[in-house]
Formats: structure tokens, sequence, C-alpha cells
């Protein structure tokens, strides 16, 4: 058909974009295309009030990490020290957490929080009249491709640092930049972890874990009666086919 000099096409197939392919829409089914990469993600969080009776959470602040931006988003208050909010937000790093009152009556603490596409988050944060010191501010945190991961461990030269796992994501904050050994446990019943050697650099990082990767490092962790740890590949190299 010609319009003006231009052609047009009625019944010309529309296209999606997804997970680096051009899709025909009439073949893609519902869900099949991955969440926009910008598209907002809701955080739900719940806030452990050690301020004292006398002080009333009303907000929470959202702030993202460059300071540019800072919302605030009503709290409810649940009891007499429990308060909860949610947030969509784009995926990024944010601080989120309470400041009110001036001086002795101060009372403040919040948490980073990191927001992948298409990872709901539900974290808990503190607050006290004091606050919370934090000296270290580094971070790792990526995607898990399968589900049965249940909690984590980072270990380096110093105590264990726990590692939160929640809707295939892992996420670490507040550590010292170094080279650590990542220990993902699979699977409440059973003996199996994943152990992945990672580099934490000063400014923080995303390193998302692959099926190849998981295939790689689940295995059986041990420890000898002498103190000695070891460690057996589930799938020794070279791994089976699939």
């Amino acid at each position: 058909m010609t319009v003006n000099g231009r052609e047009r096409h009625r019944n010309r197939t529309p296209f999606l974009y997804c997970a680096g392919f051009v899709v025909a829409a009439s073949l893609a089914t519902p869900g099949a295309c991955a969440p926009a990469p910008t598209a907002p993600q809701v955080v739900n969080f719940t806030i452990v009030s050690q301020c004292g009776p006398t002080i009333i959470l009303h907000k929470a602040y959202v702030s993202s990490e460059d300071g540019h931006k800072t919302t605030y988003v009503d709290l409810s208050r649940e009891t007499s020290v429990f308060y909860s909010g949610h947030v969509a937000v784009p995926p990024g790093r944010y601080d989120i957490g309470v400041n009110v009152g001036k001086n002795r009556d101060q009372c403040f603490g919040g948490s980073a929080v990191a927001v992948l596409p298409g990872r709901q988050r539900d974290i808990g944060i503190r607050v006290g009249r004091y606050g919370r010191v934090v000296d270290a501010h580094s971070f790792l945190y990526g995607t898990l491709p399968i589900s049965g991961f249940f909690r984590g461990d980072l270990v380096g030269s110093g105590d264990d640092i726990p590692v939160d796992i929640e809707h295939l994501a892992y996420y670490i904050n507040n550590v010292s930049p170094g080279i650590y050994l990542l220990k993902l446990f699979y699977g409440p019943e059973s003996t199996l972890e994943c152990r992945i050697t990672v580099t934490i650099p000063t400014q923080g990082a995303r390193a998302d874990i692959d099926l190849q990767k998981v295939r790689v490092c689940l295995g059986f962790g041990y420890h000898l009666g002498t103190g000695e740890r070891g460690f057996i590949q589930l799938f020794p190299s070279p791994s089976p086919s699939p």
C-alpha cells in the first residue's frame, strides 16, 4: 500500500528483543523475554528500632549510590519497635535507612542495598541512638543461575562474612578489598557447596555466576580431625557431557 509516496506494510510481523536475540512476537510466549534492564524492582524492608519509646519513625530515606537523588518512603508501624516499608527503584545500588532527631536524641542507621534486574529484595535494617559504624565499604553481588542455594560465607584471613542469598542472587556488603573464597551452600538437606575464589576491588563489583561456573565449583567440603580442610569436586575435570 502506498500513501503520499511512502510504502506501508500492514501485515508486518512485530519483533521483540529478548536476551540478545530477535524473536517474532507472534512466536514469543508470555514471559519469554527477560525484564527490561531498567524496569523498577520492589525492595521490601523491615526496620527494627532501638531508639526508645519516645522516638517514632515516620519515613525512611532511599538514596542513590552517588547521593544525587534521595526520596522518602512512608513507614508502617507494626509494633513499638518494628516498622515496614517498600519502594520500587531501577536496578542499581542504594542506601536505605532512617535519620531522625538531633544531638542526644538522634536515631539513625541504614544499609547499602544492591538491586538487580528482575530481582526483588527483602532486607532488614537496624537503627539506634548511636547508629552503626562501618569501616569497610566494598561489596560484591551477582545473579545465580539456579535455585537451591540457601546461604553463603565469604572466607578470608579474618572471620567469615555472611552472604545474603535471595531471589536467585547473592549480595555481600561492607567488606575490605582483597581475595576471598566465596562459599555458597546448596540445599538445606545436602552437604553440597560451591567454592569460588573471588577478588573484590576497592570500588566493589558485580560478578554473575553462570551454570558452567556452578558445575565446576560444586562439591563436598570436609574437615579432618587434624584441622585440615578439603574439598571434593562433584564433577571432576573434565566434567561429563550434558
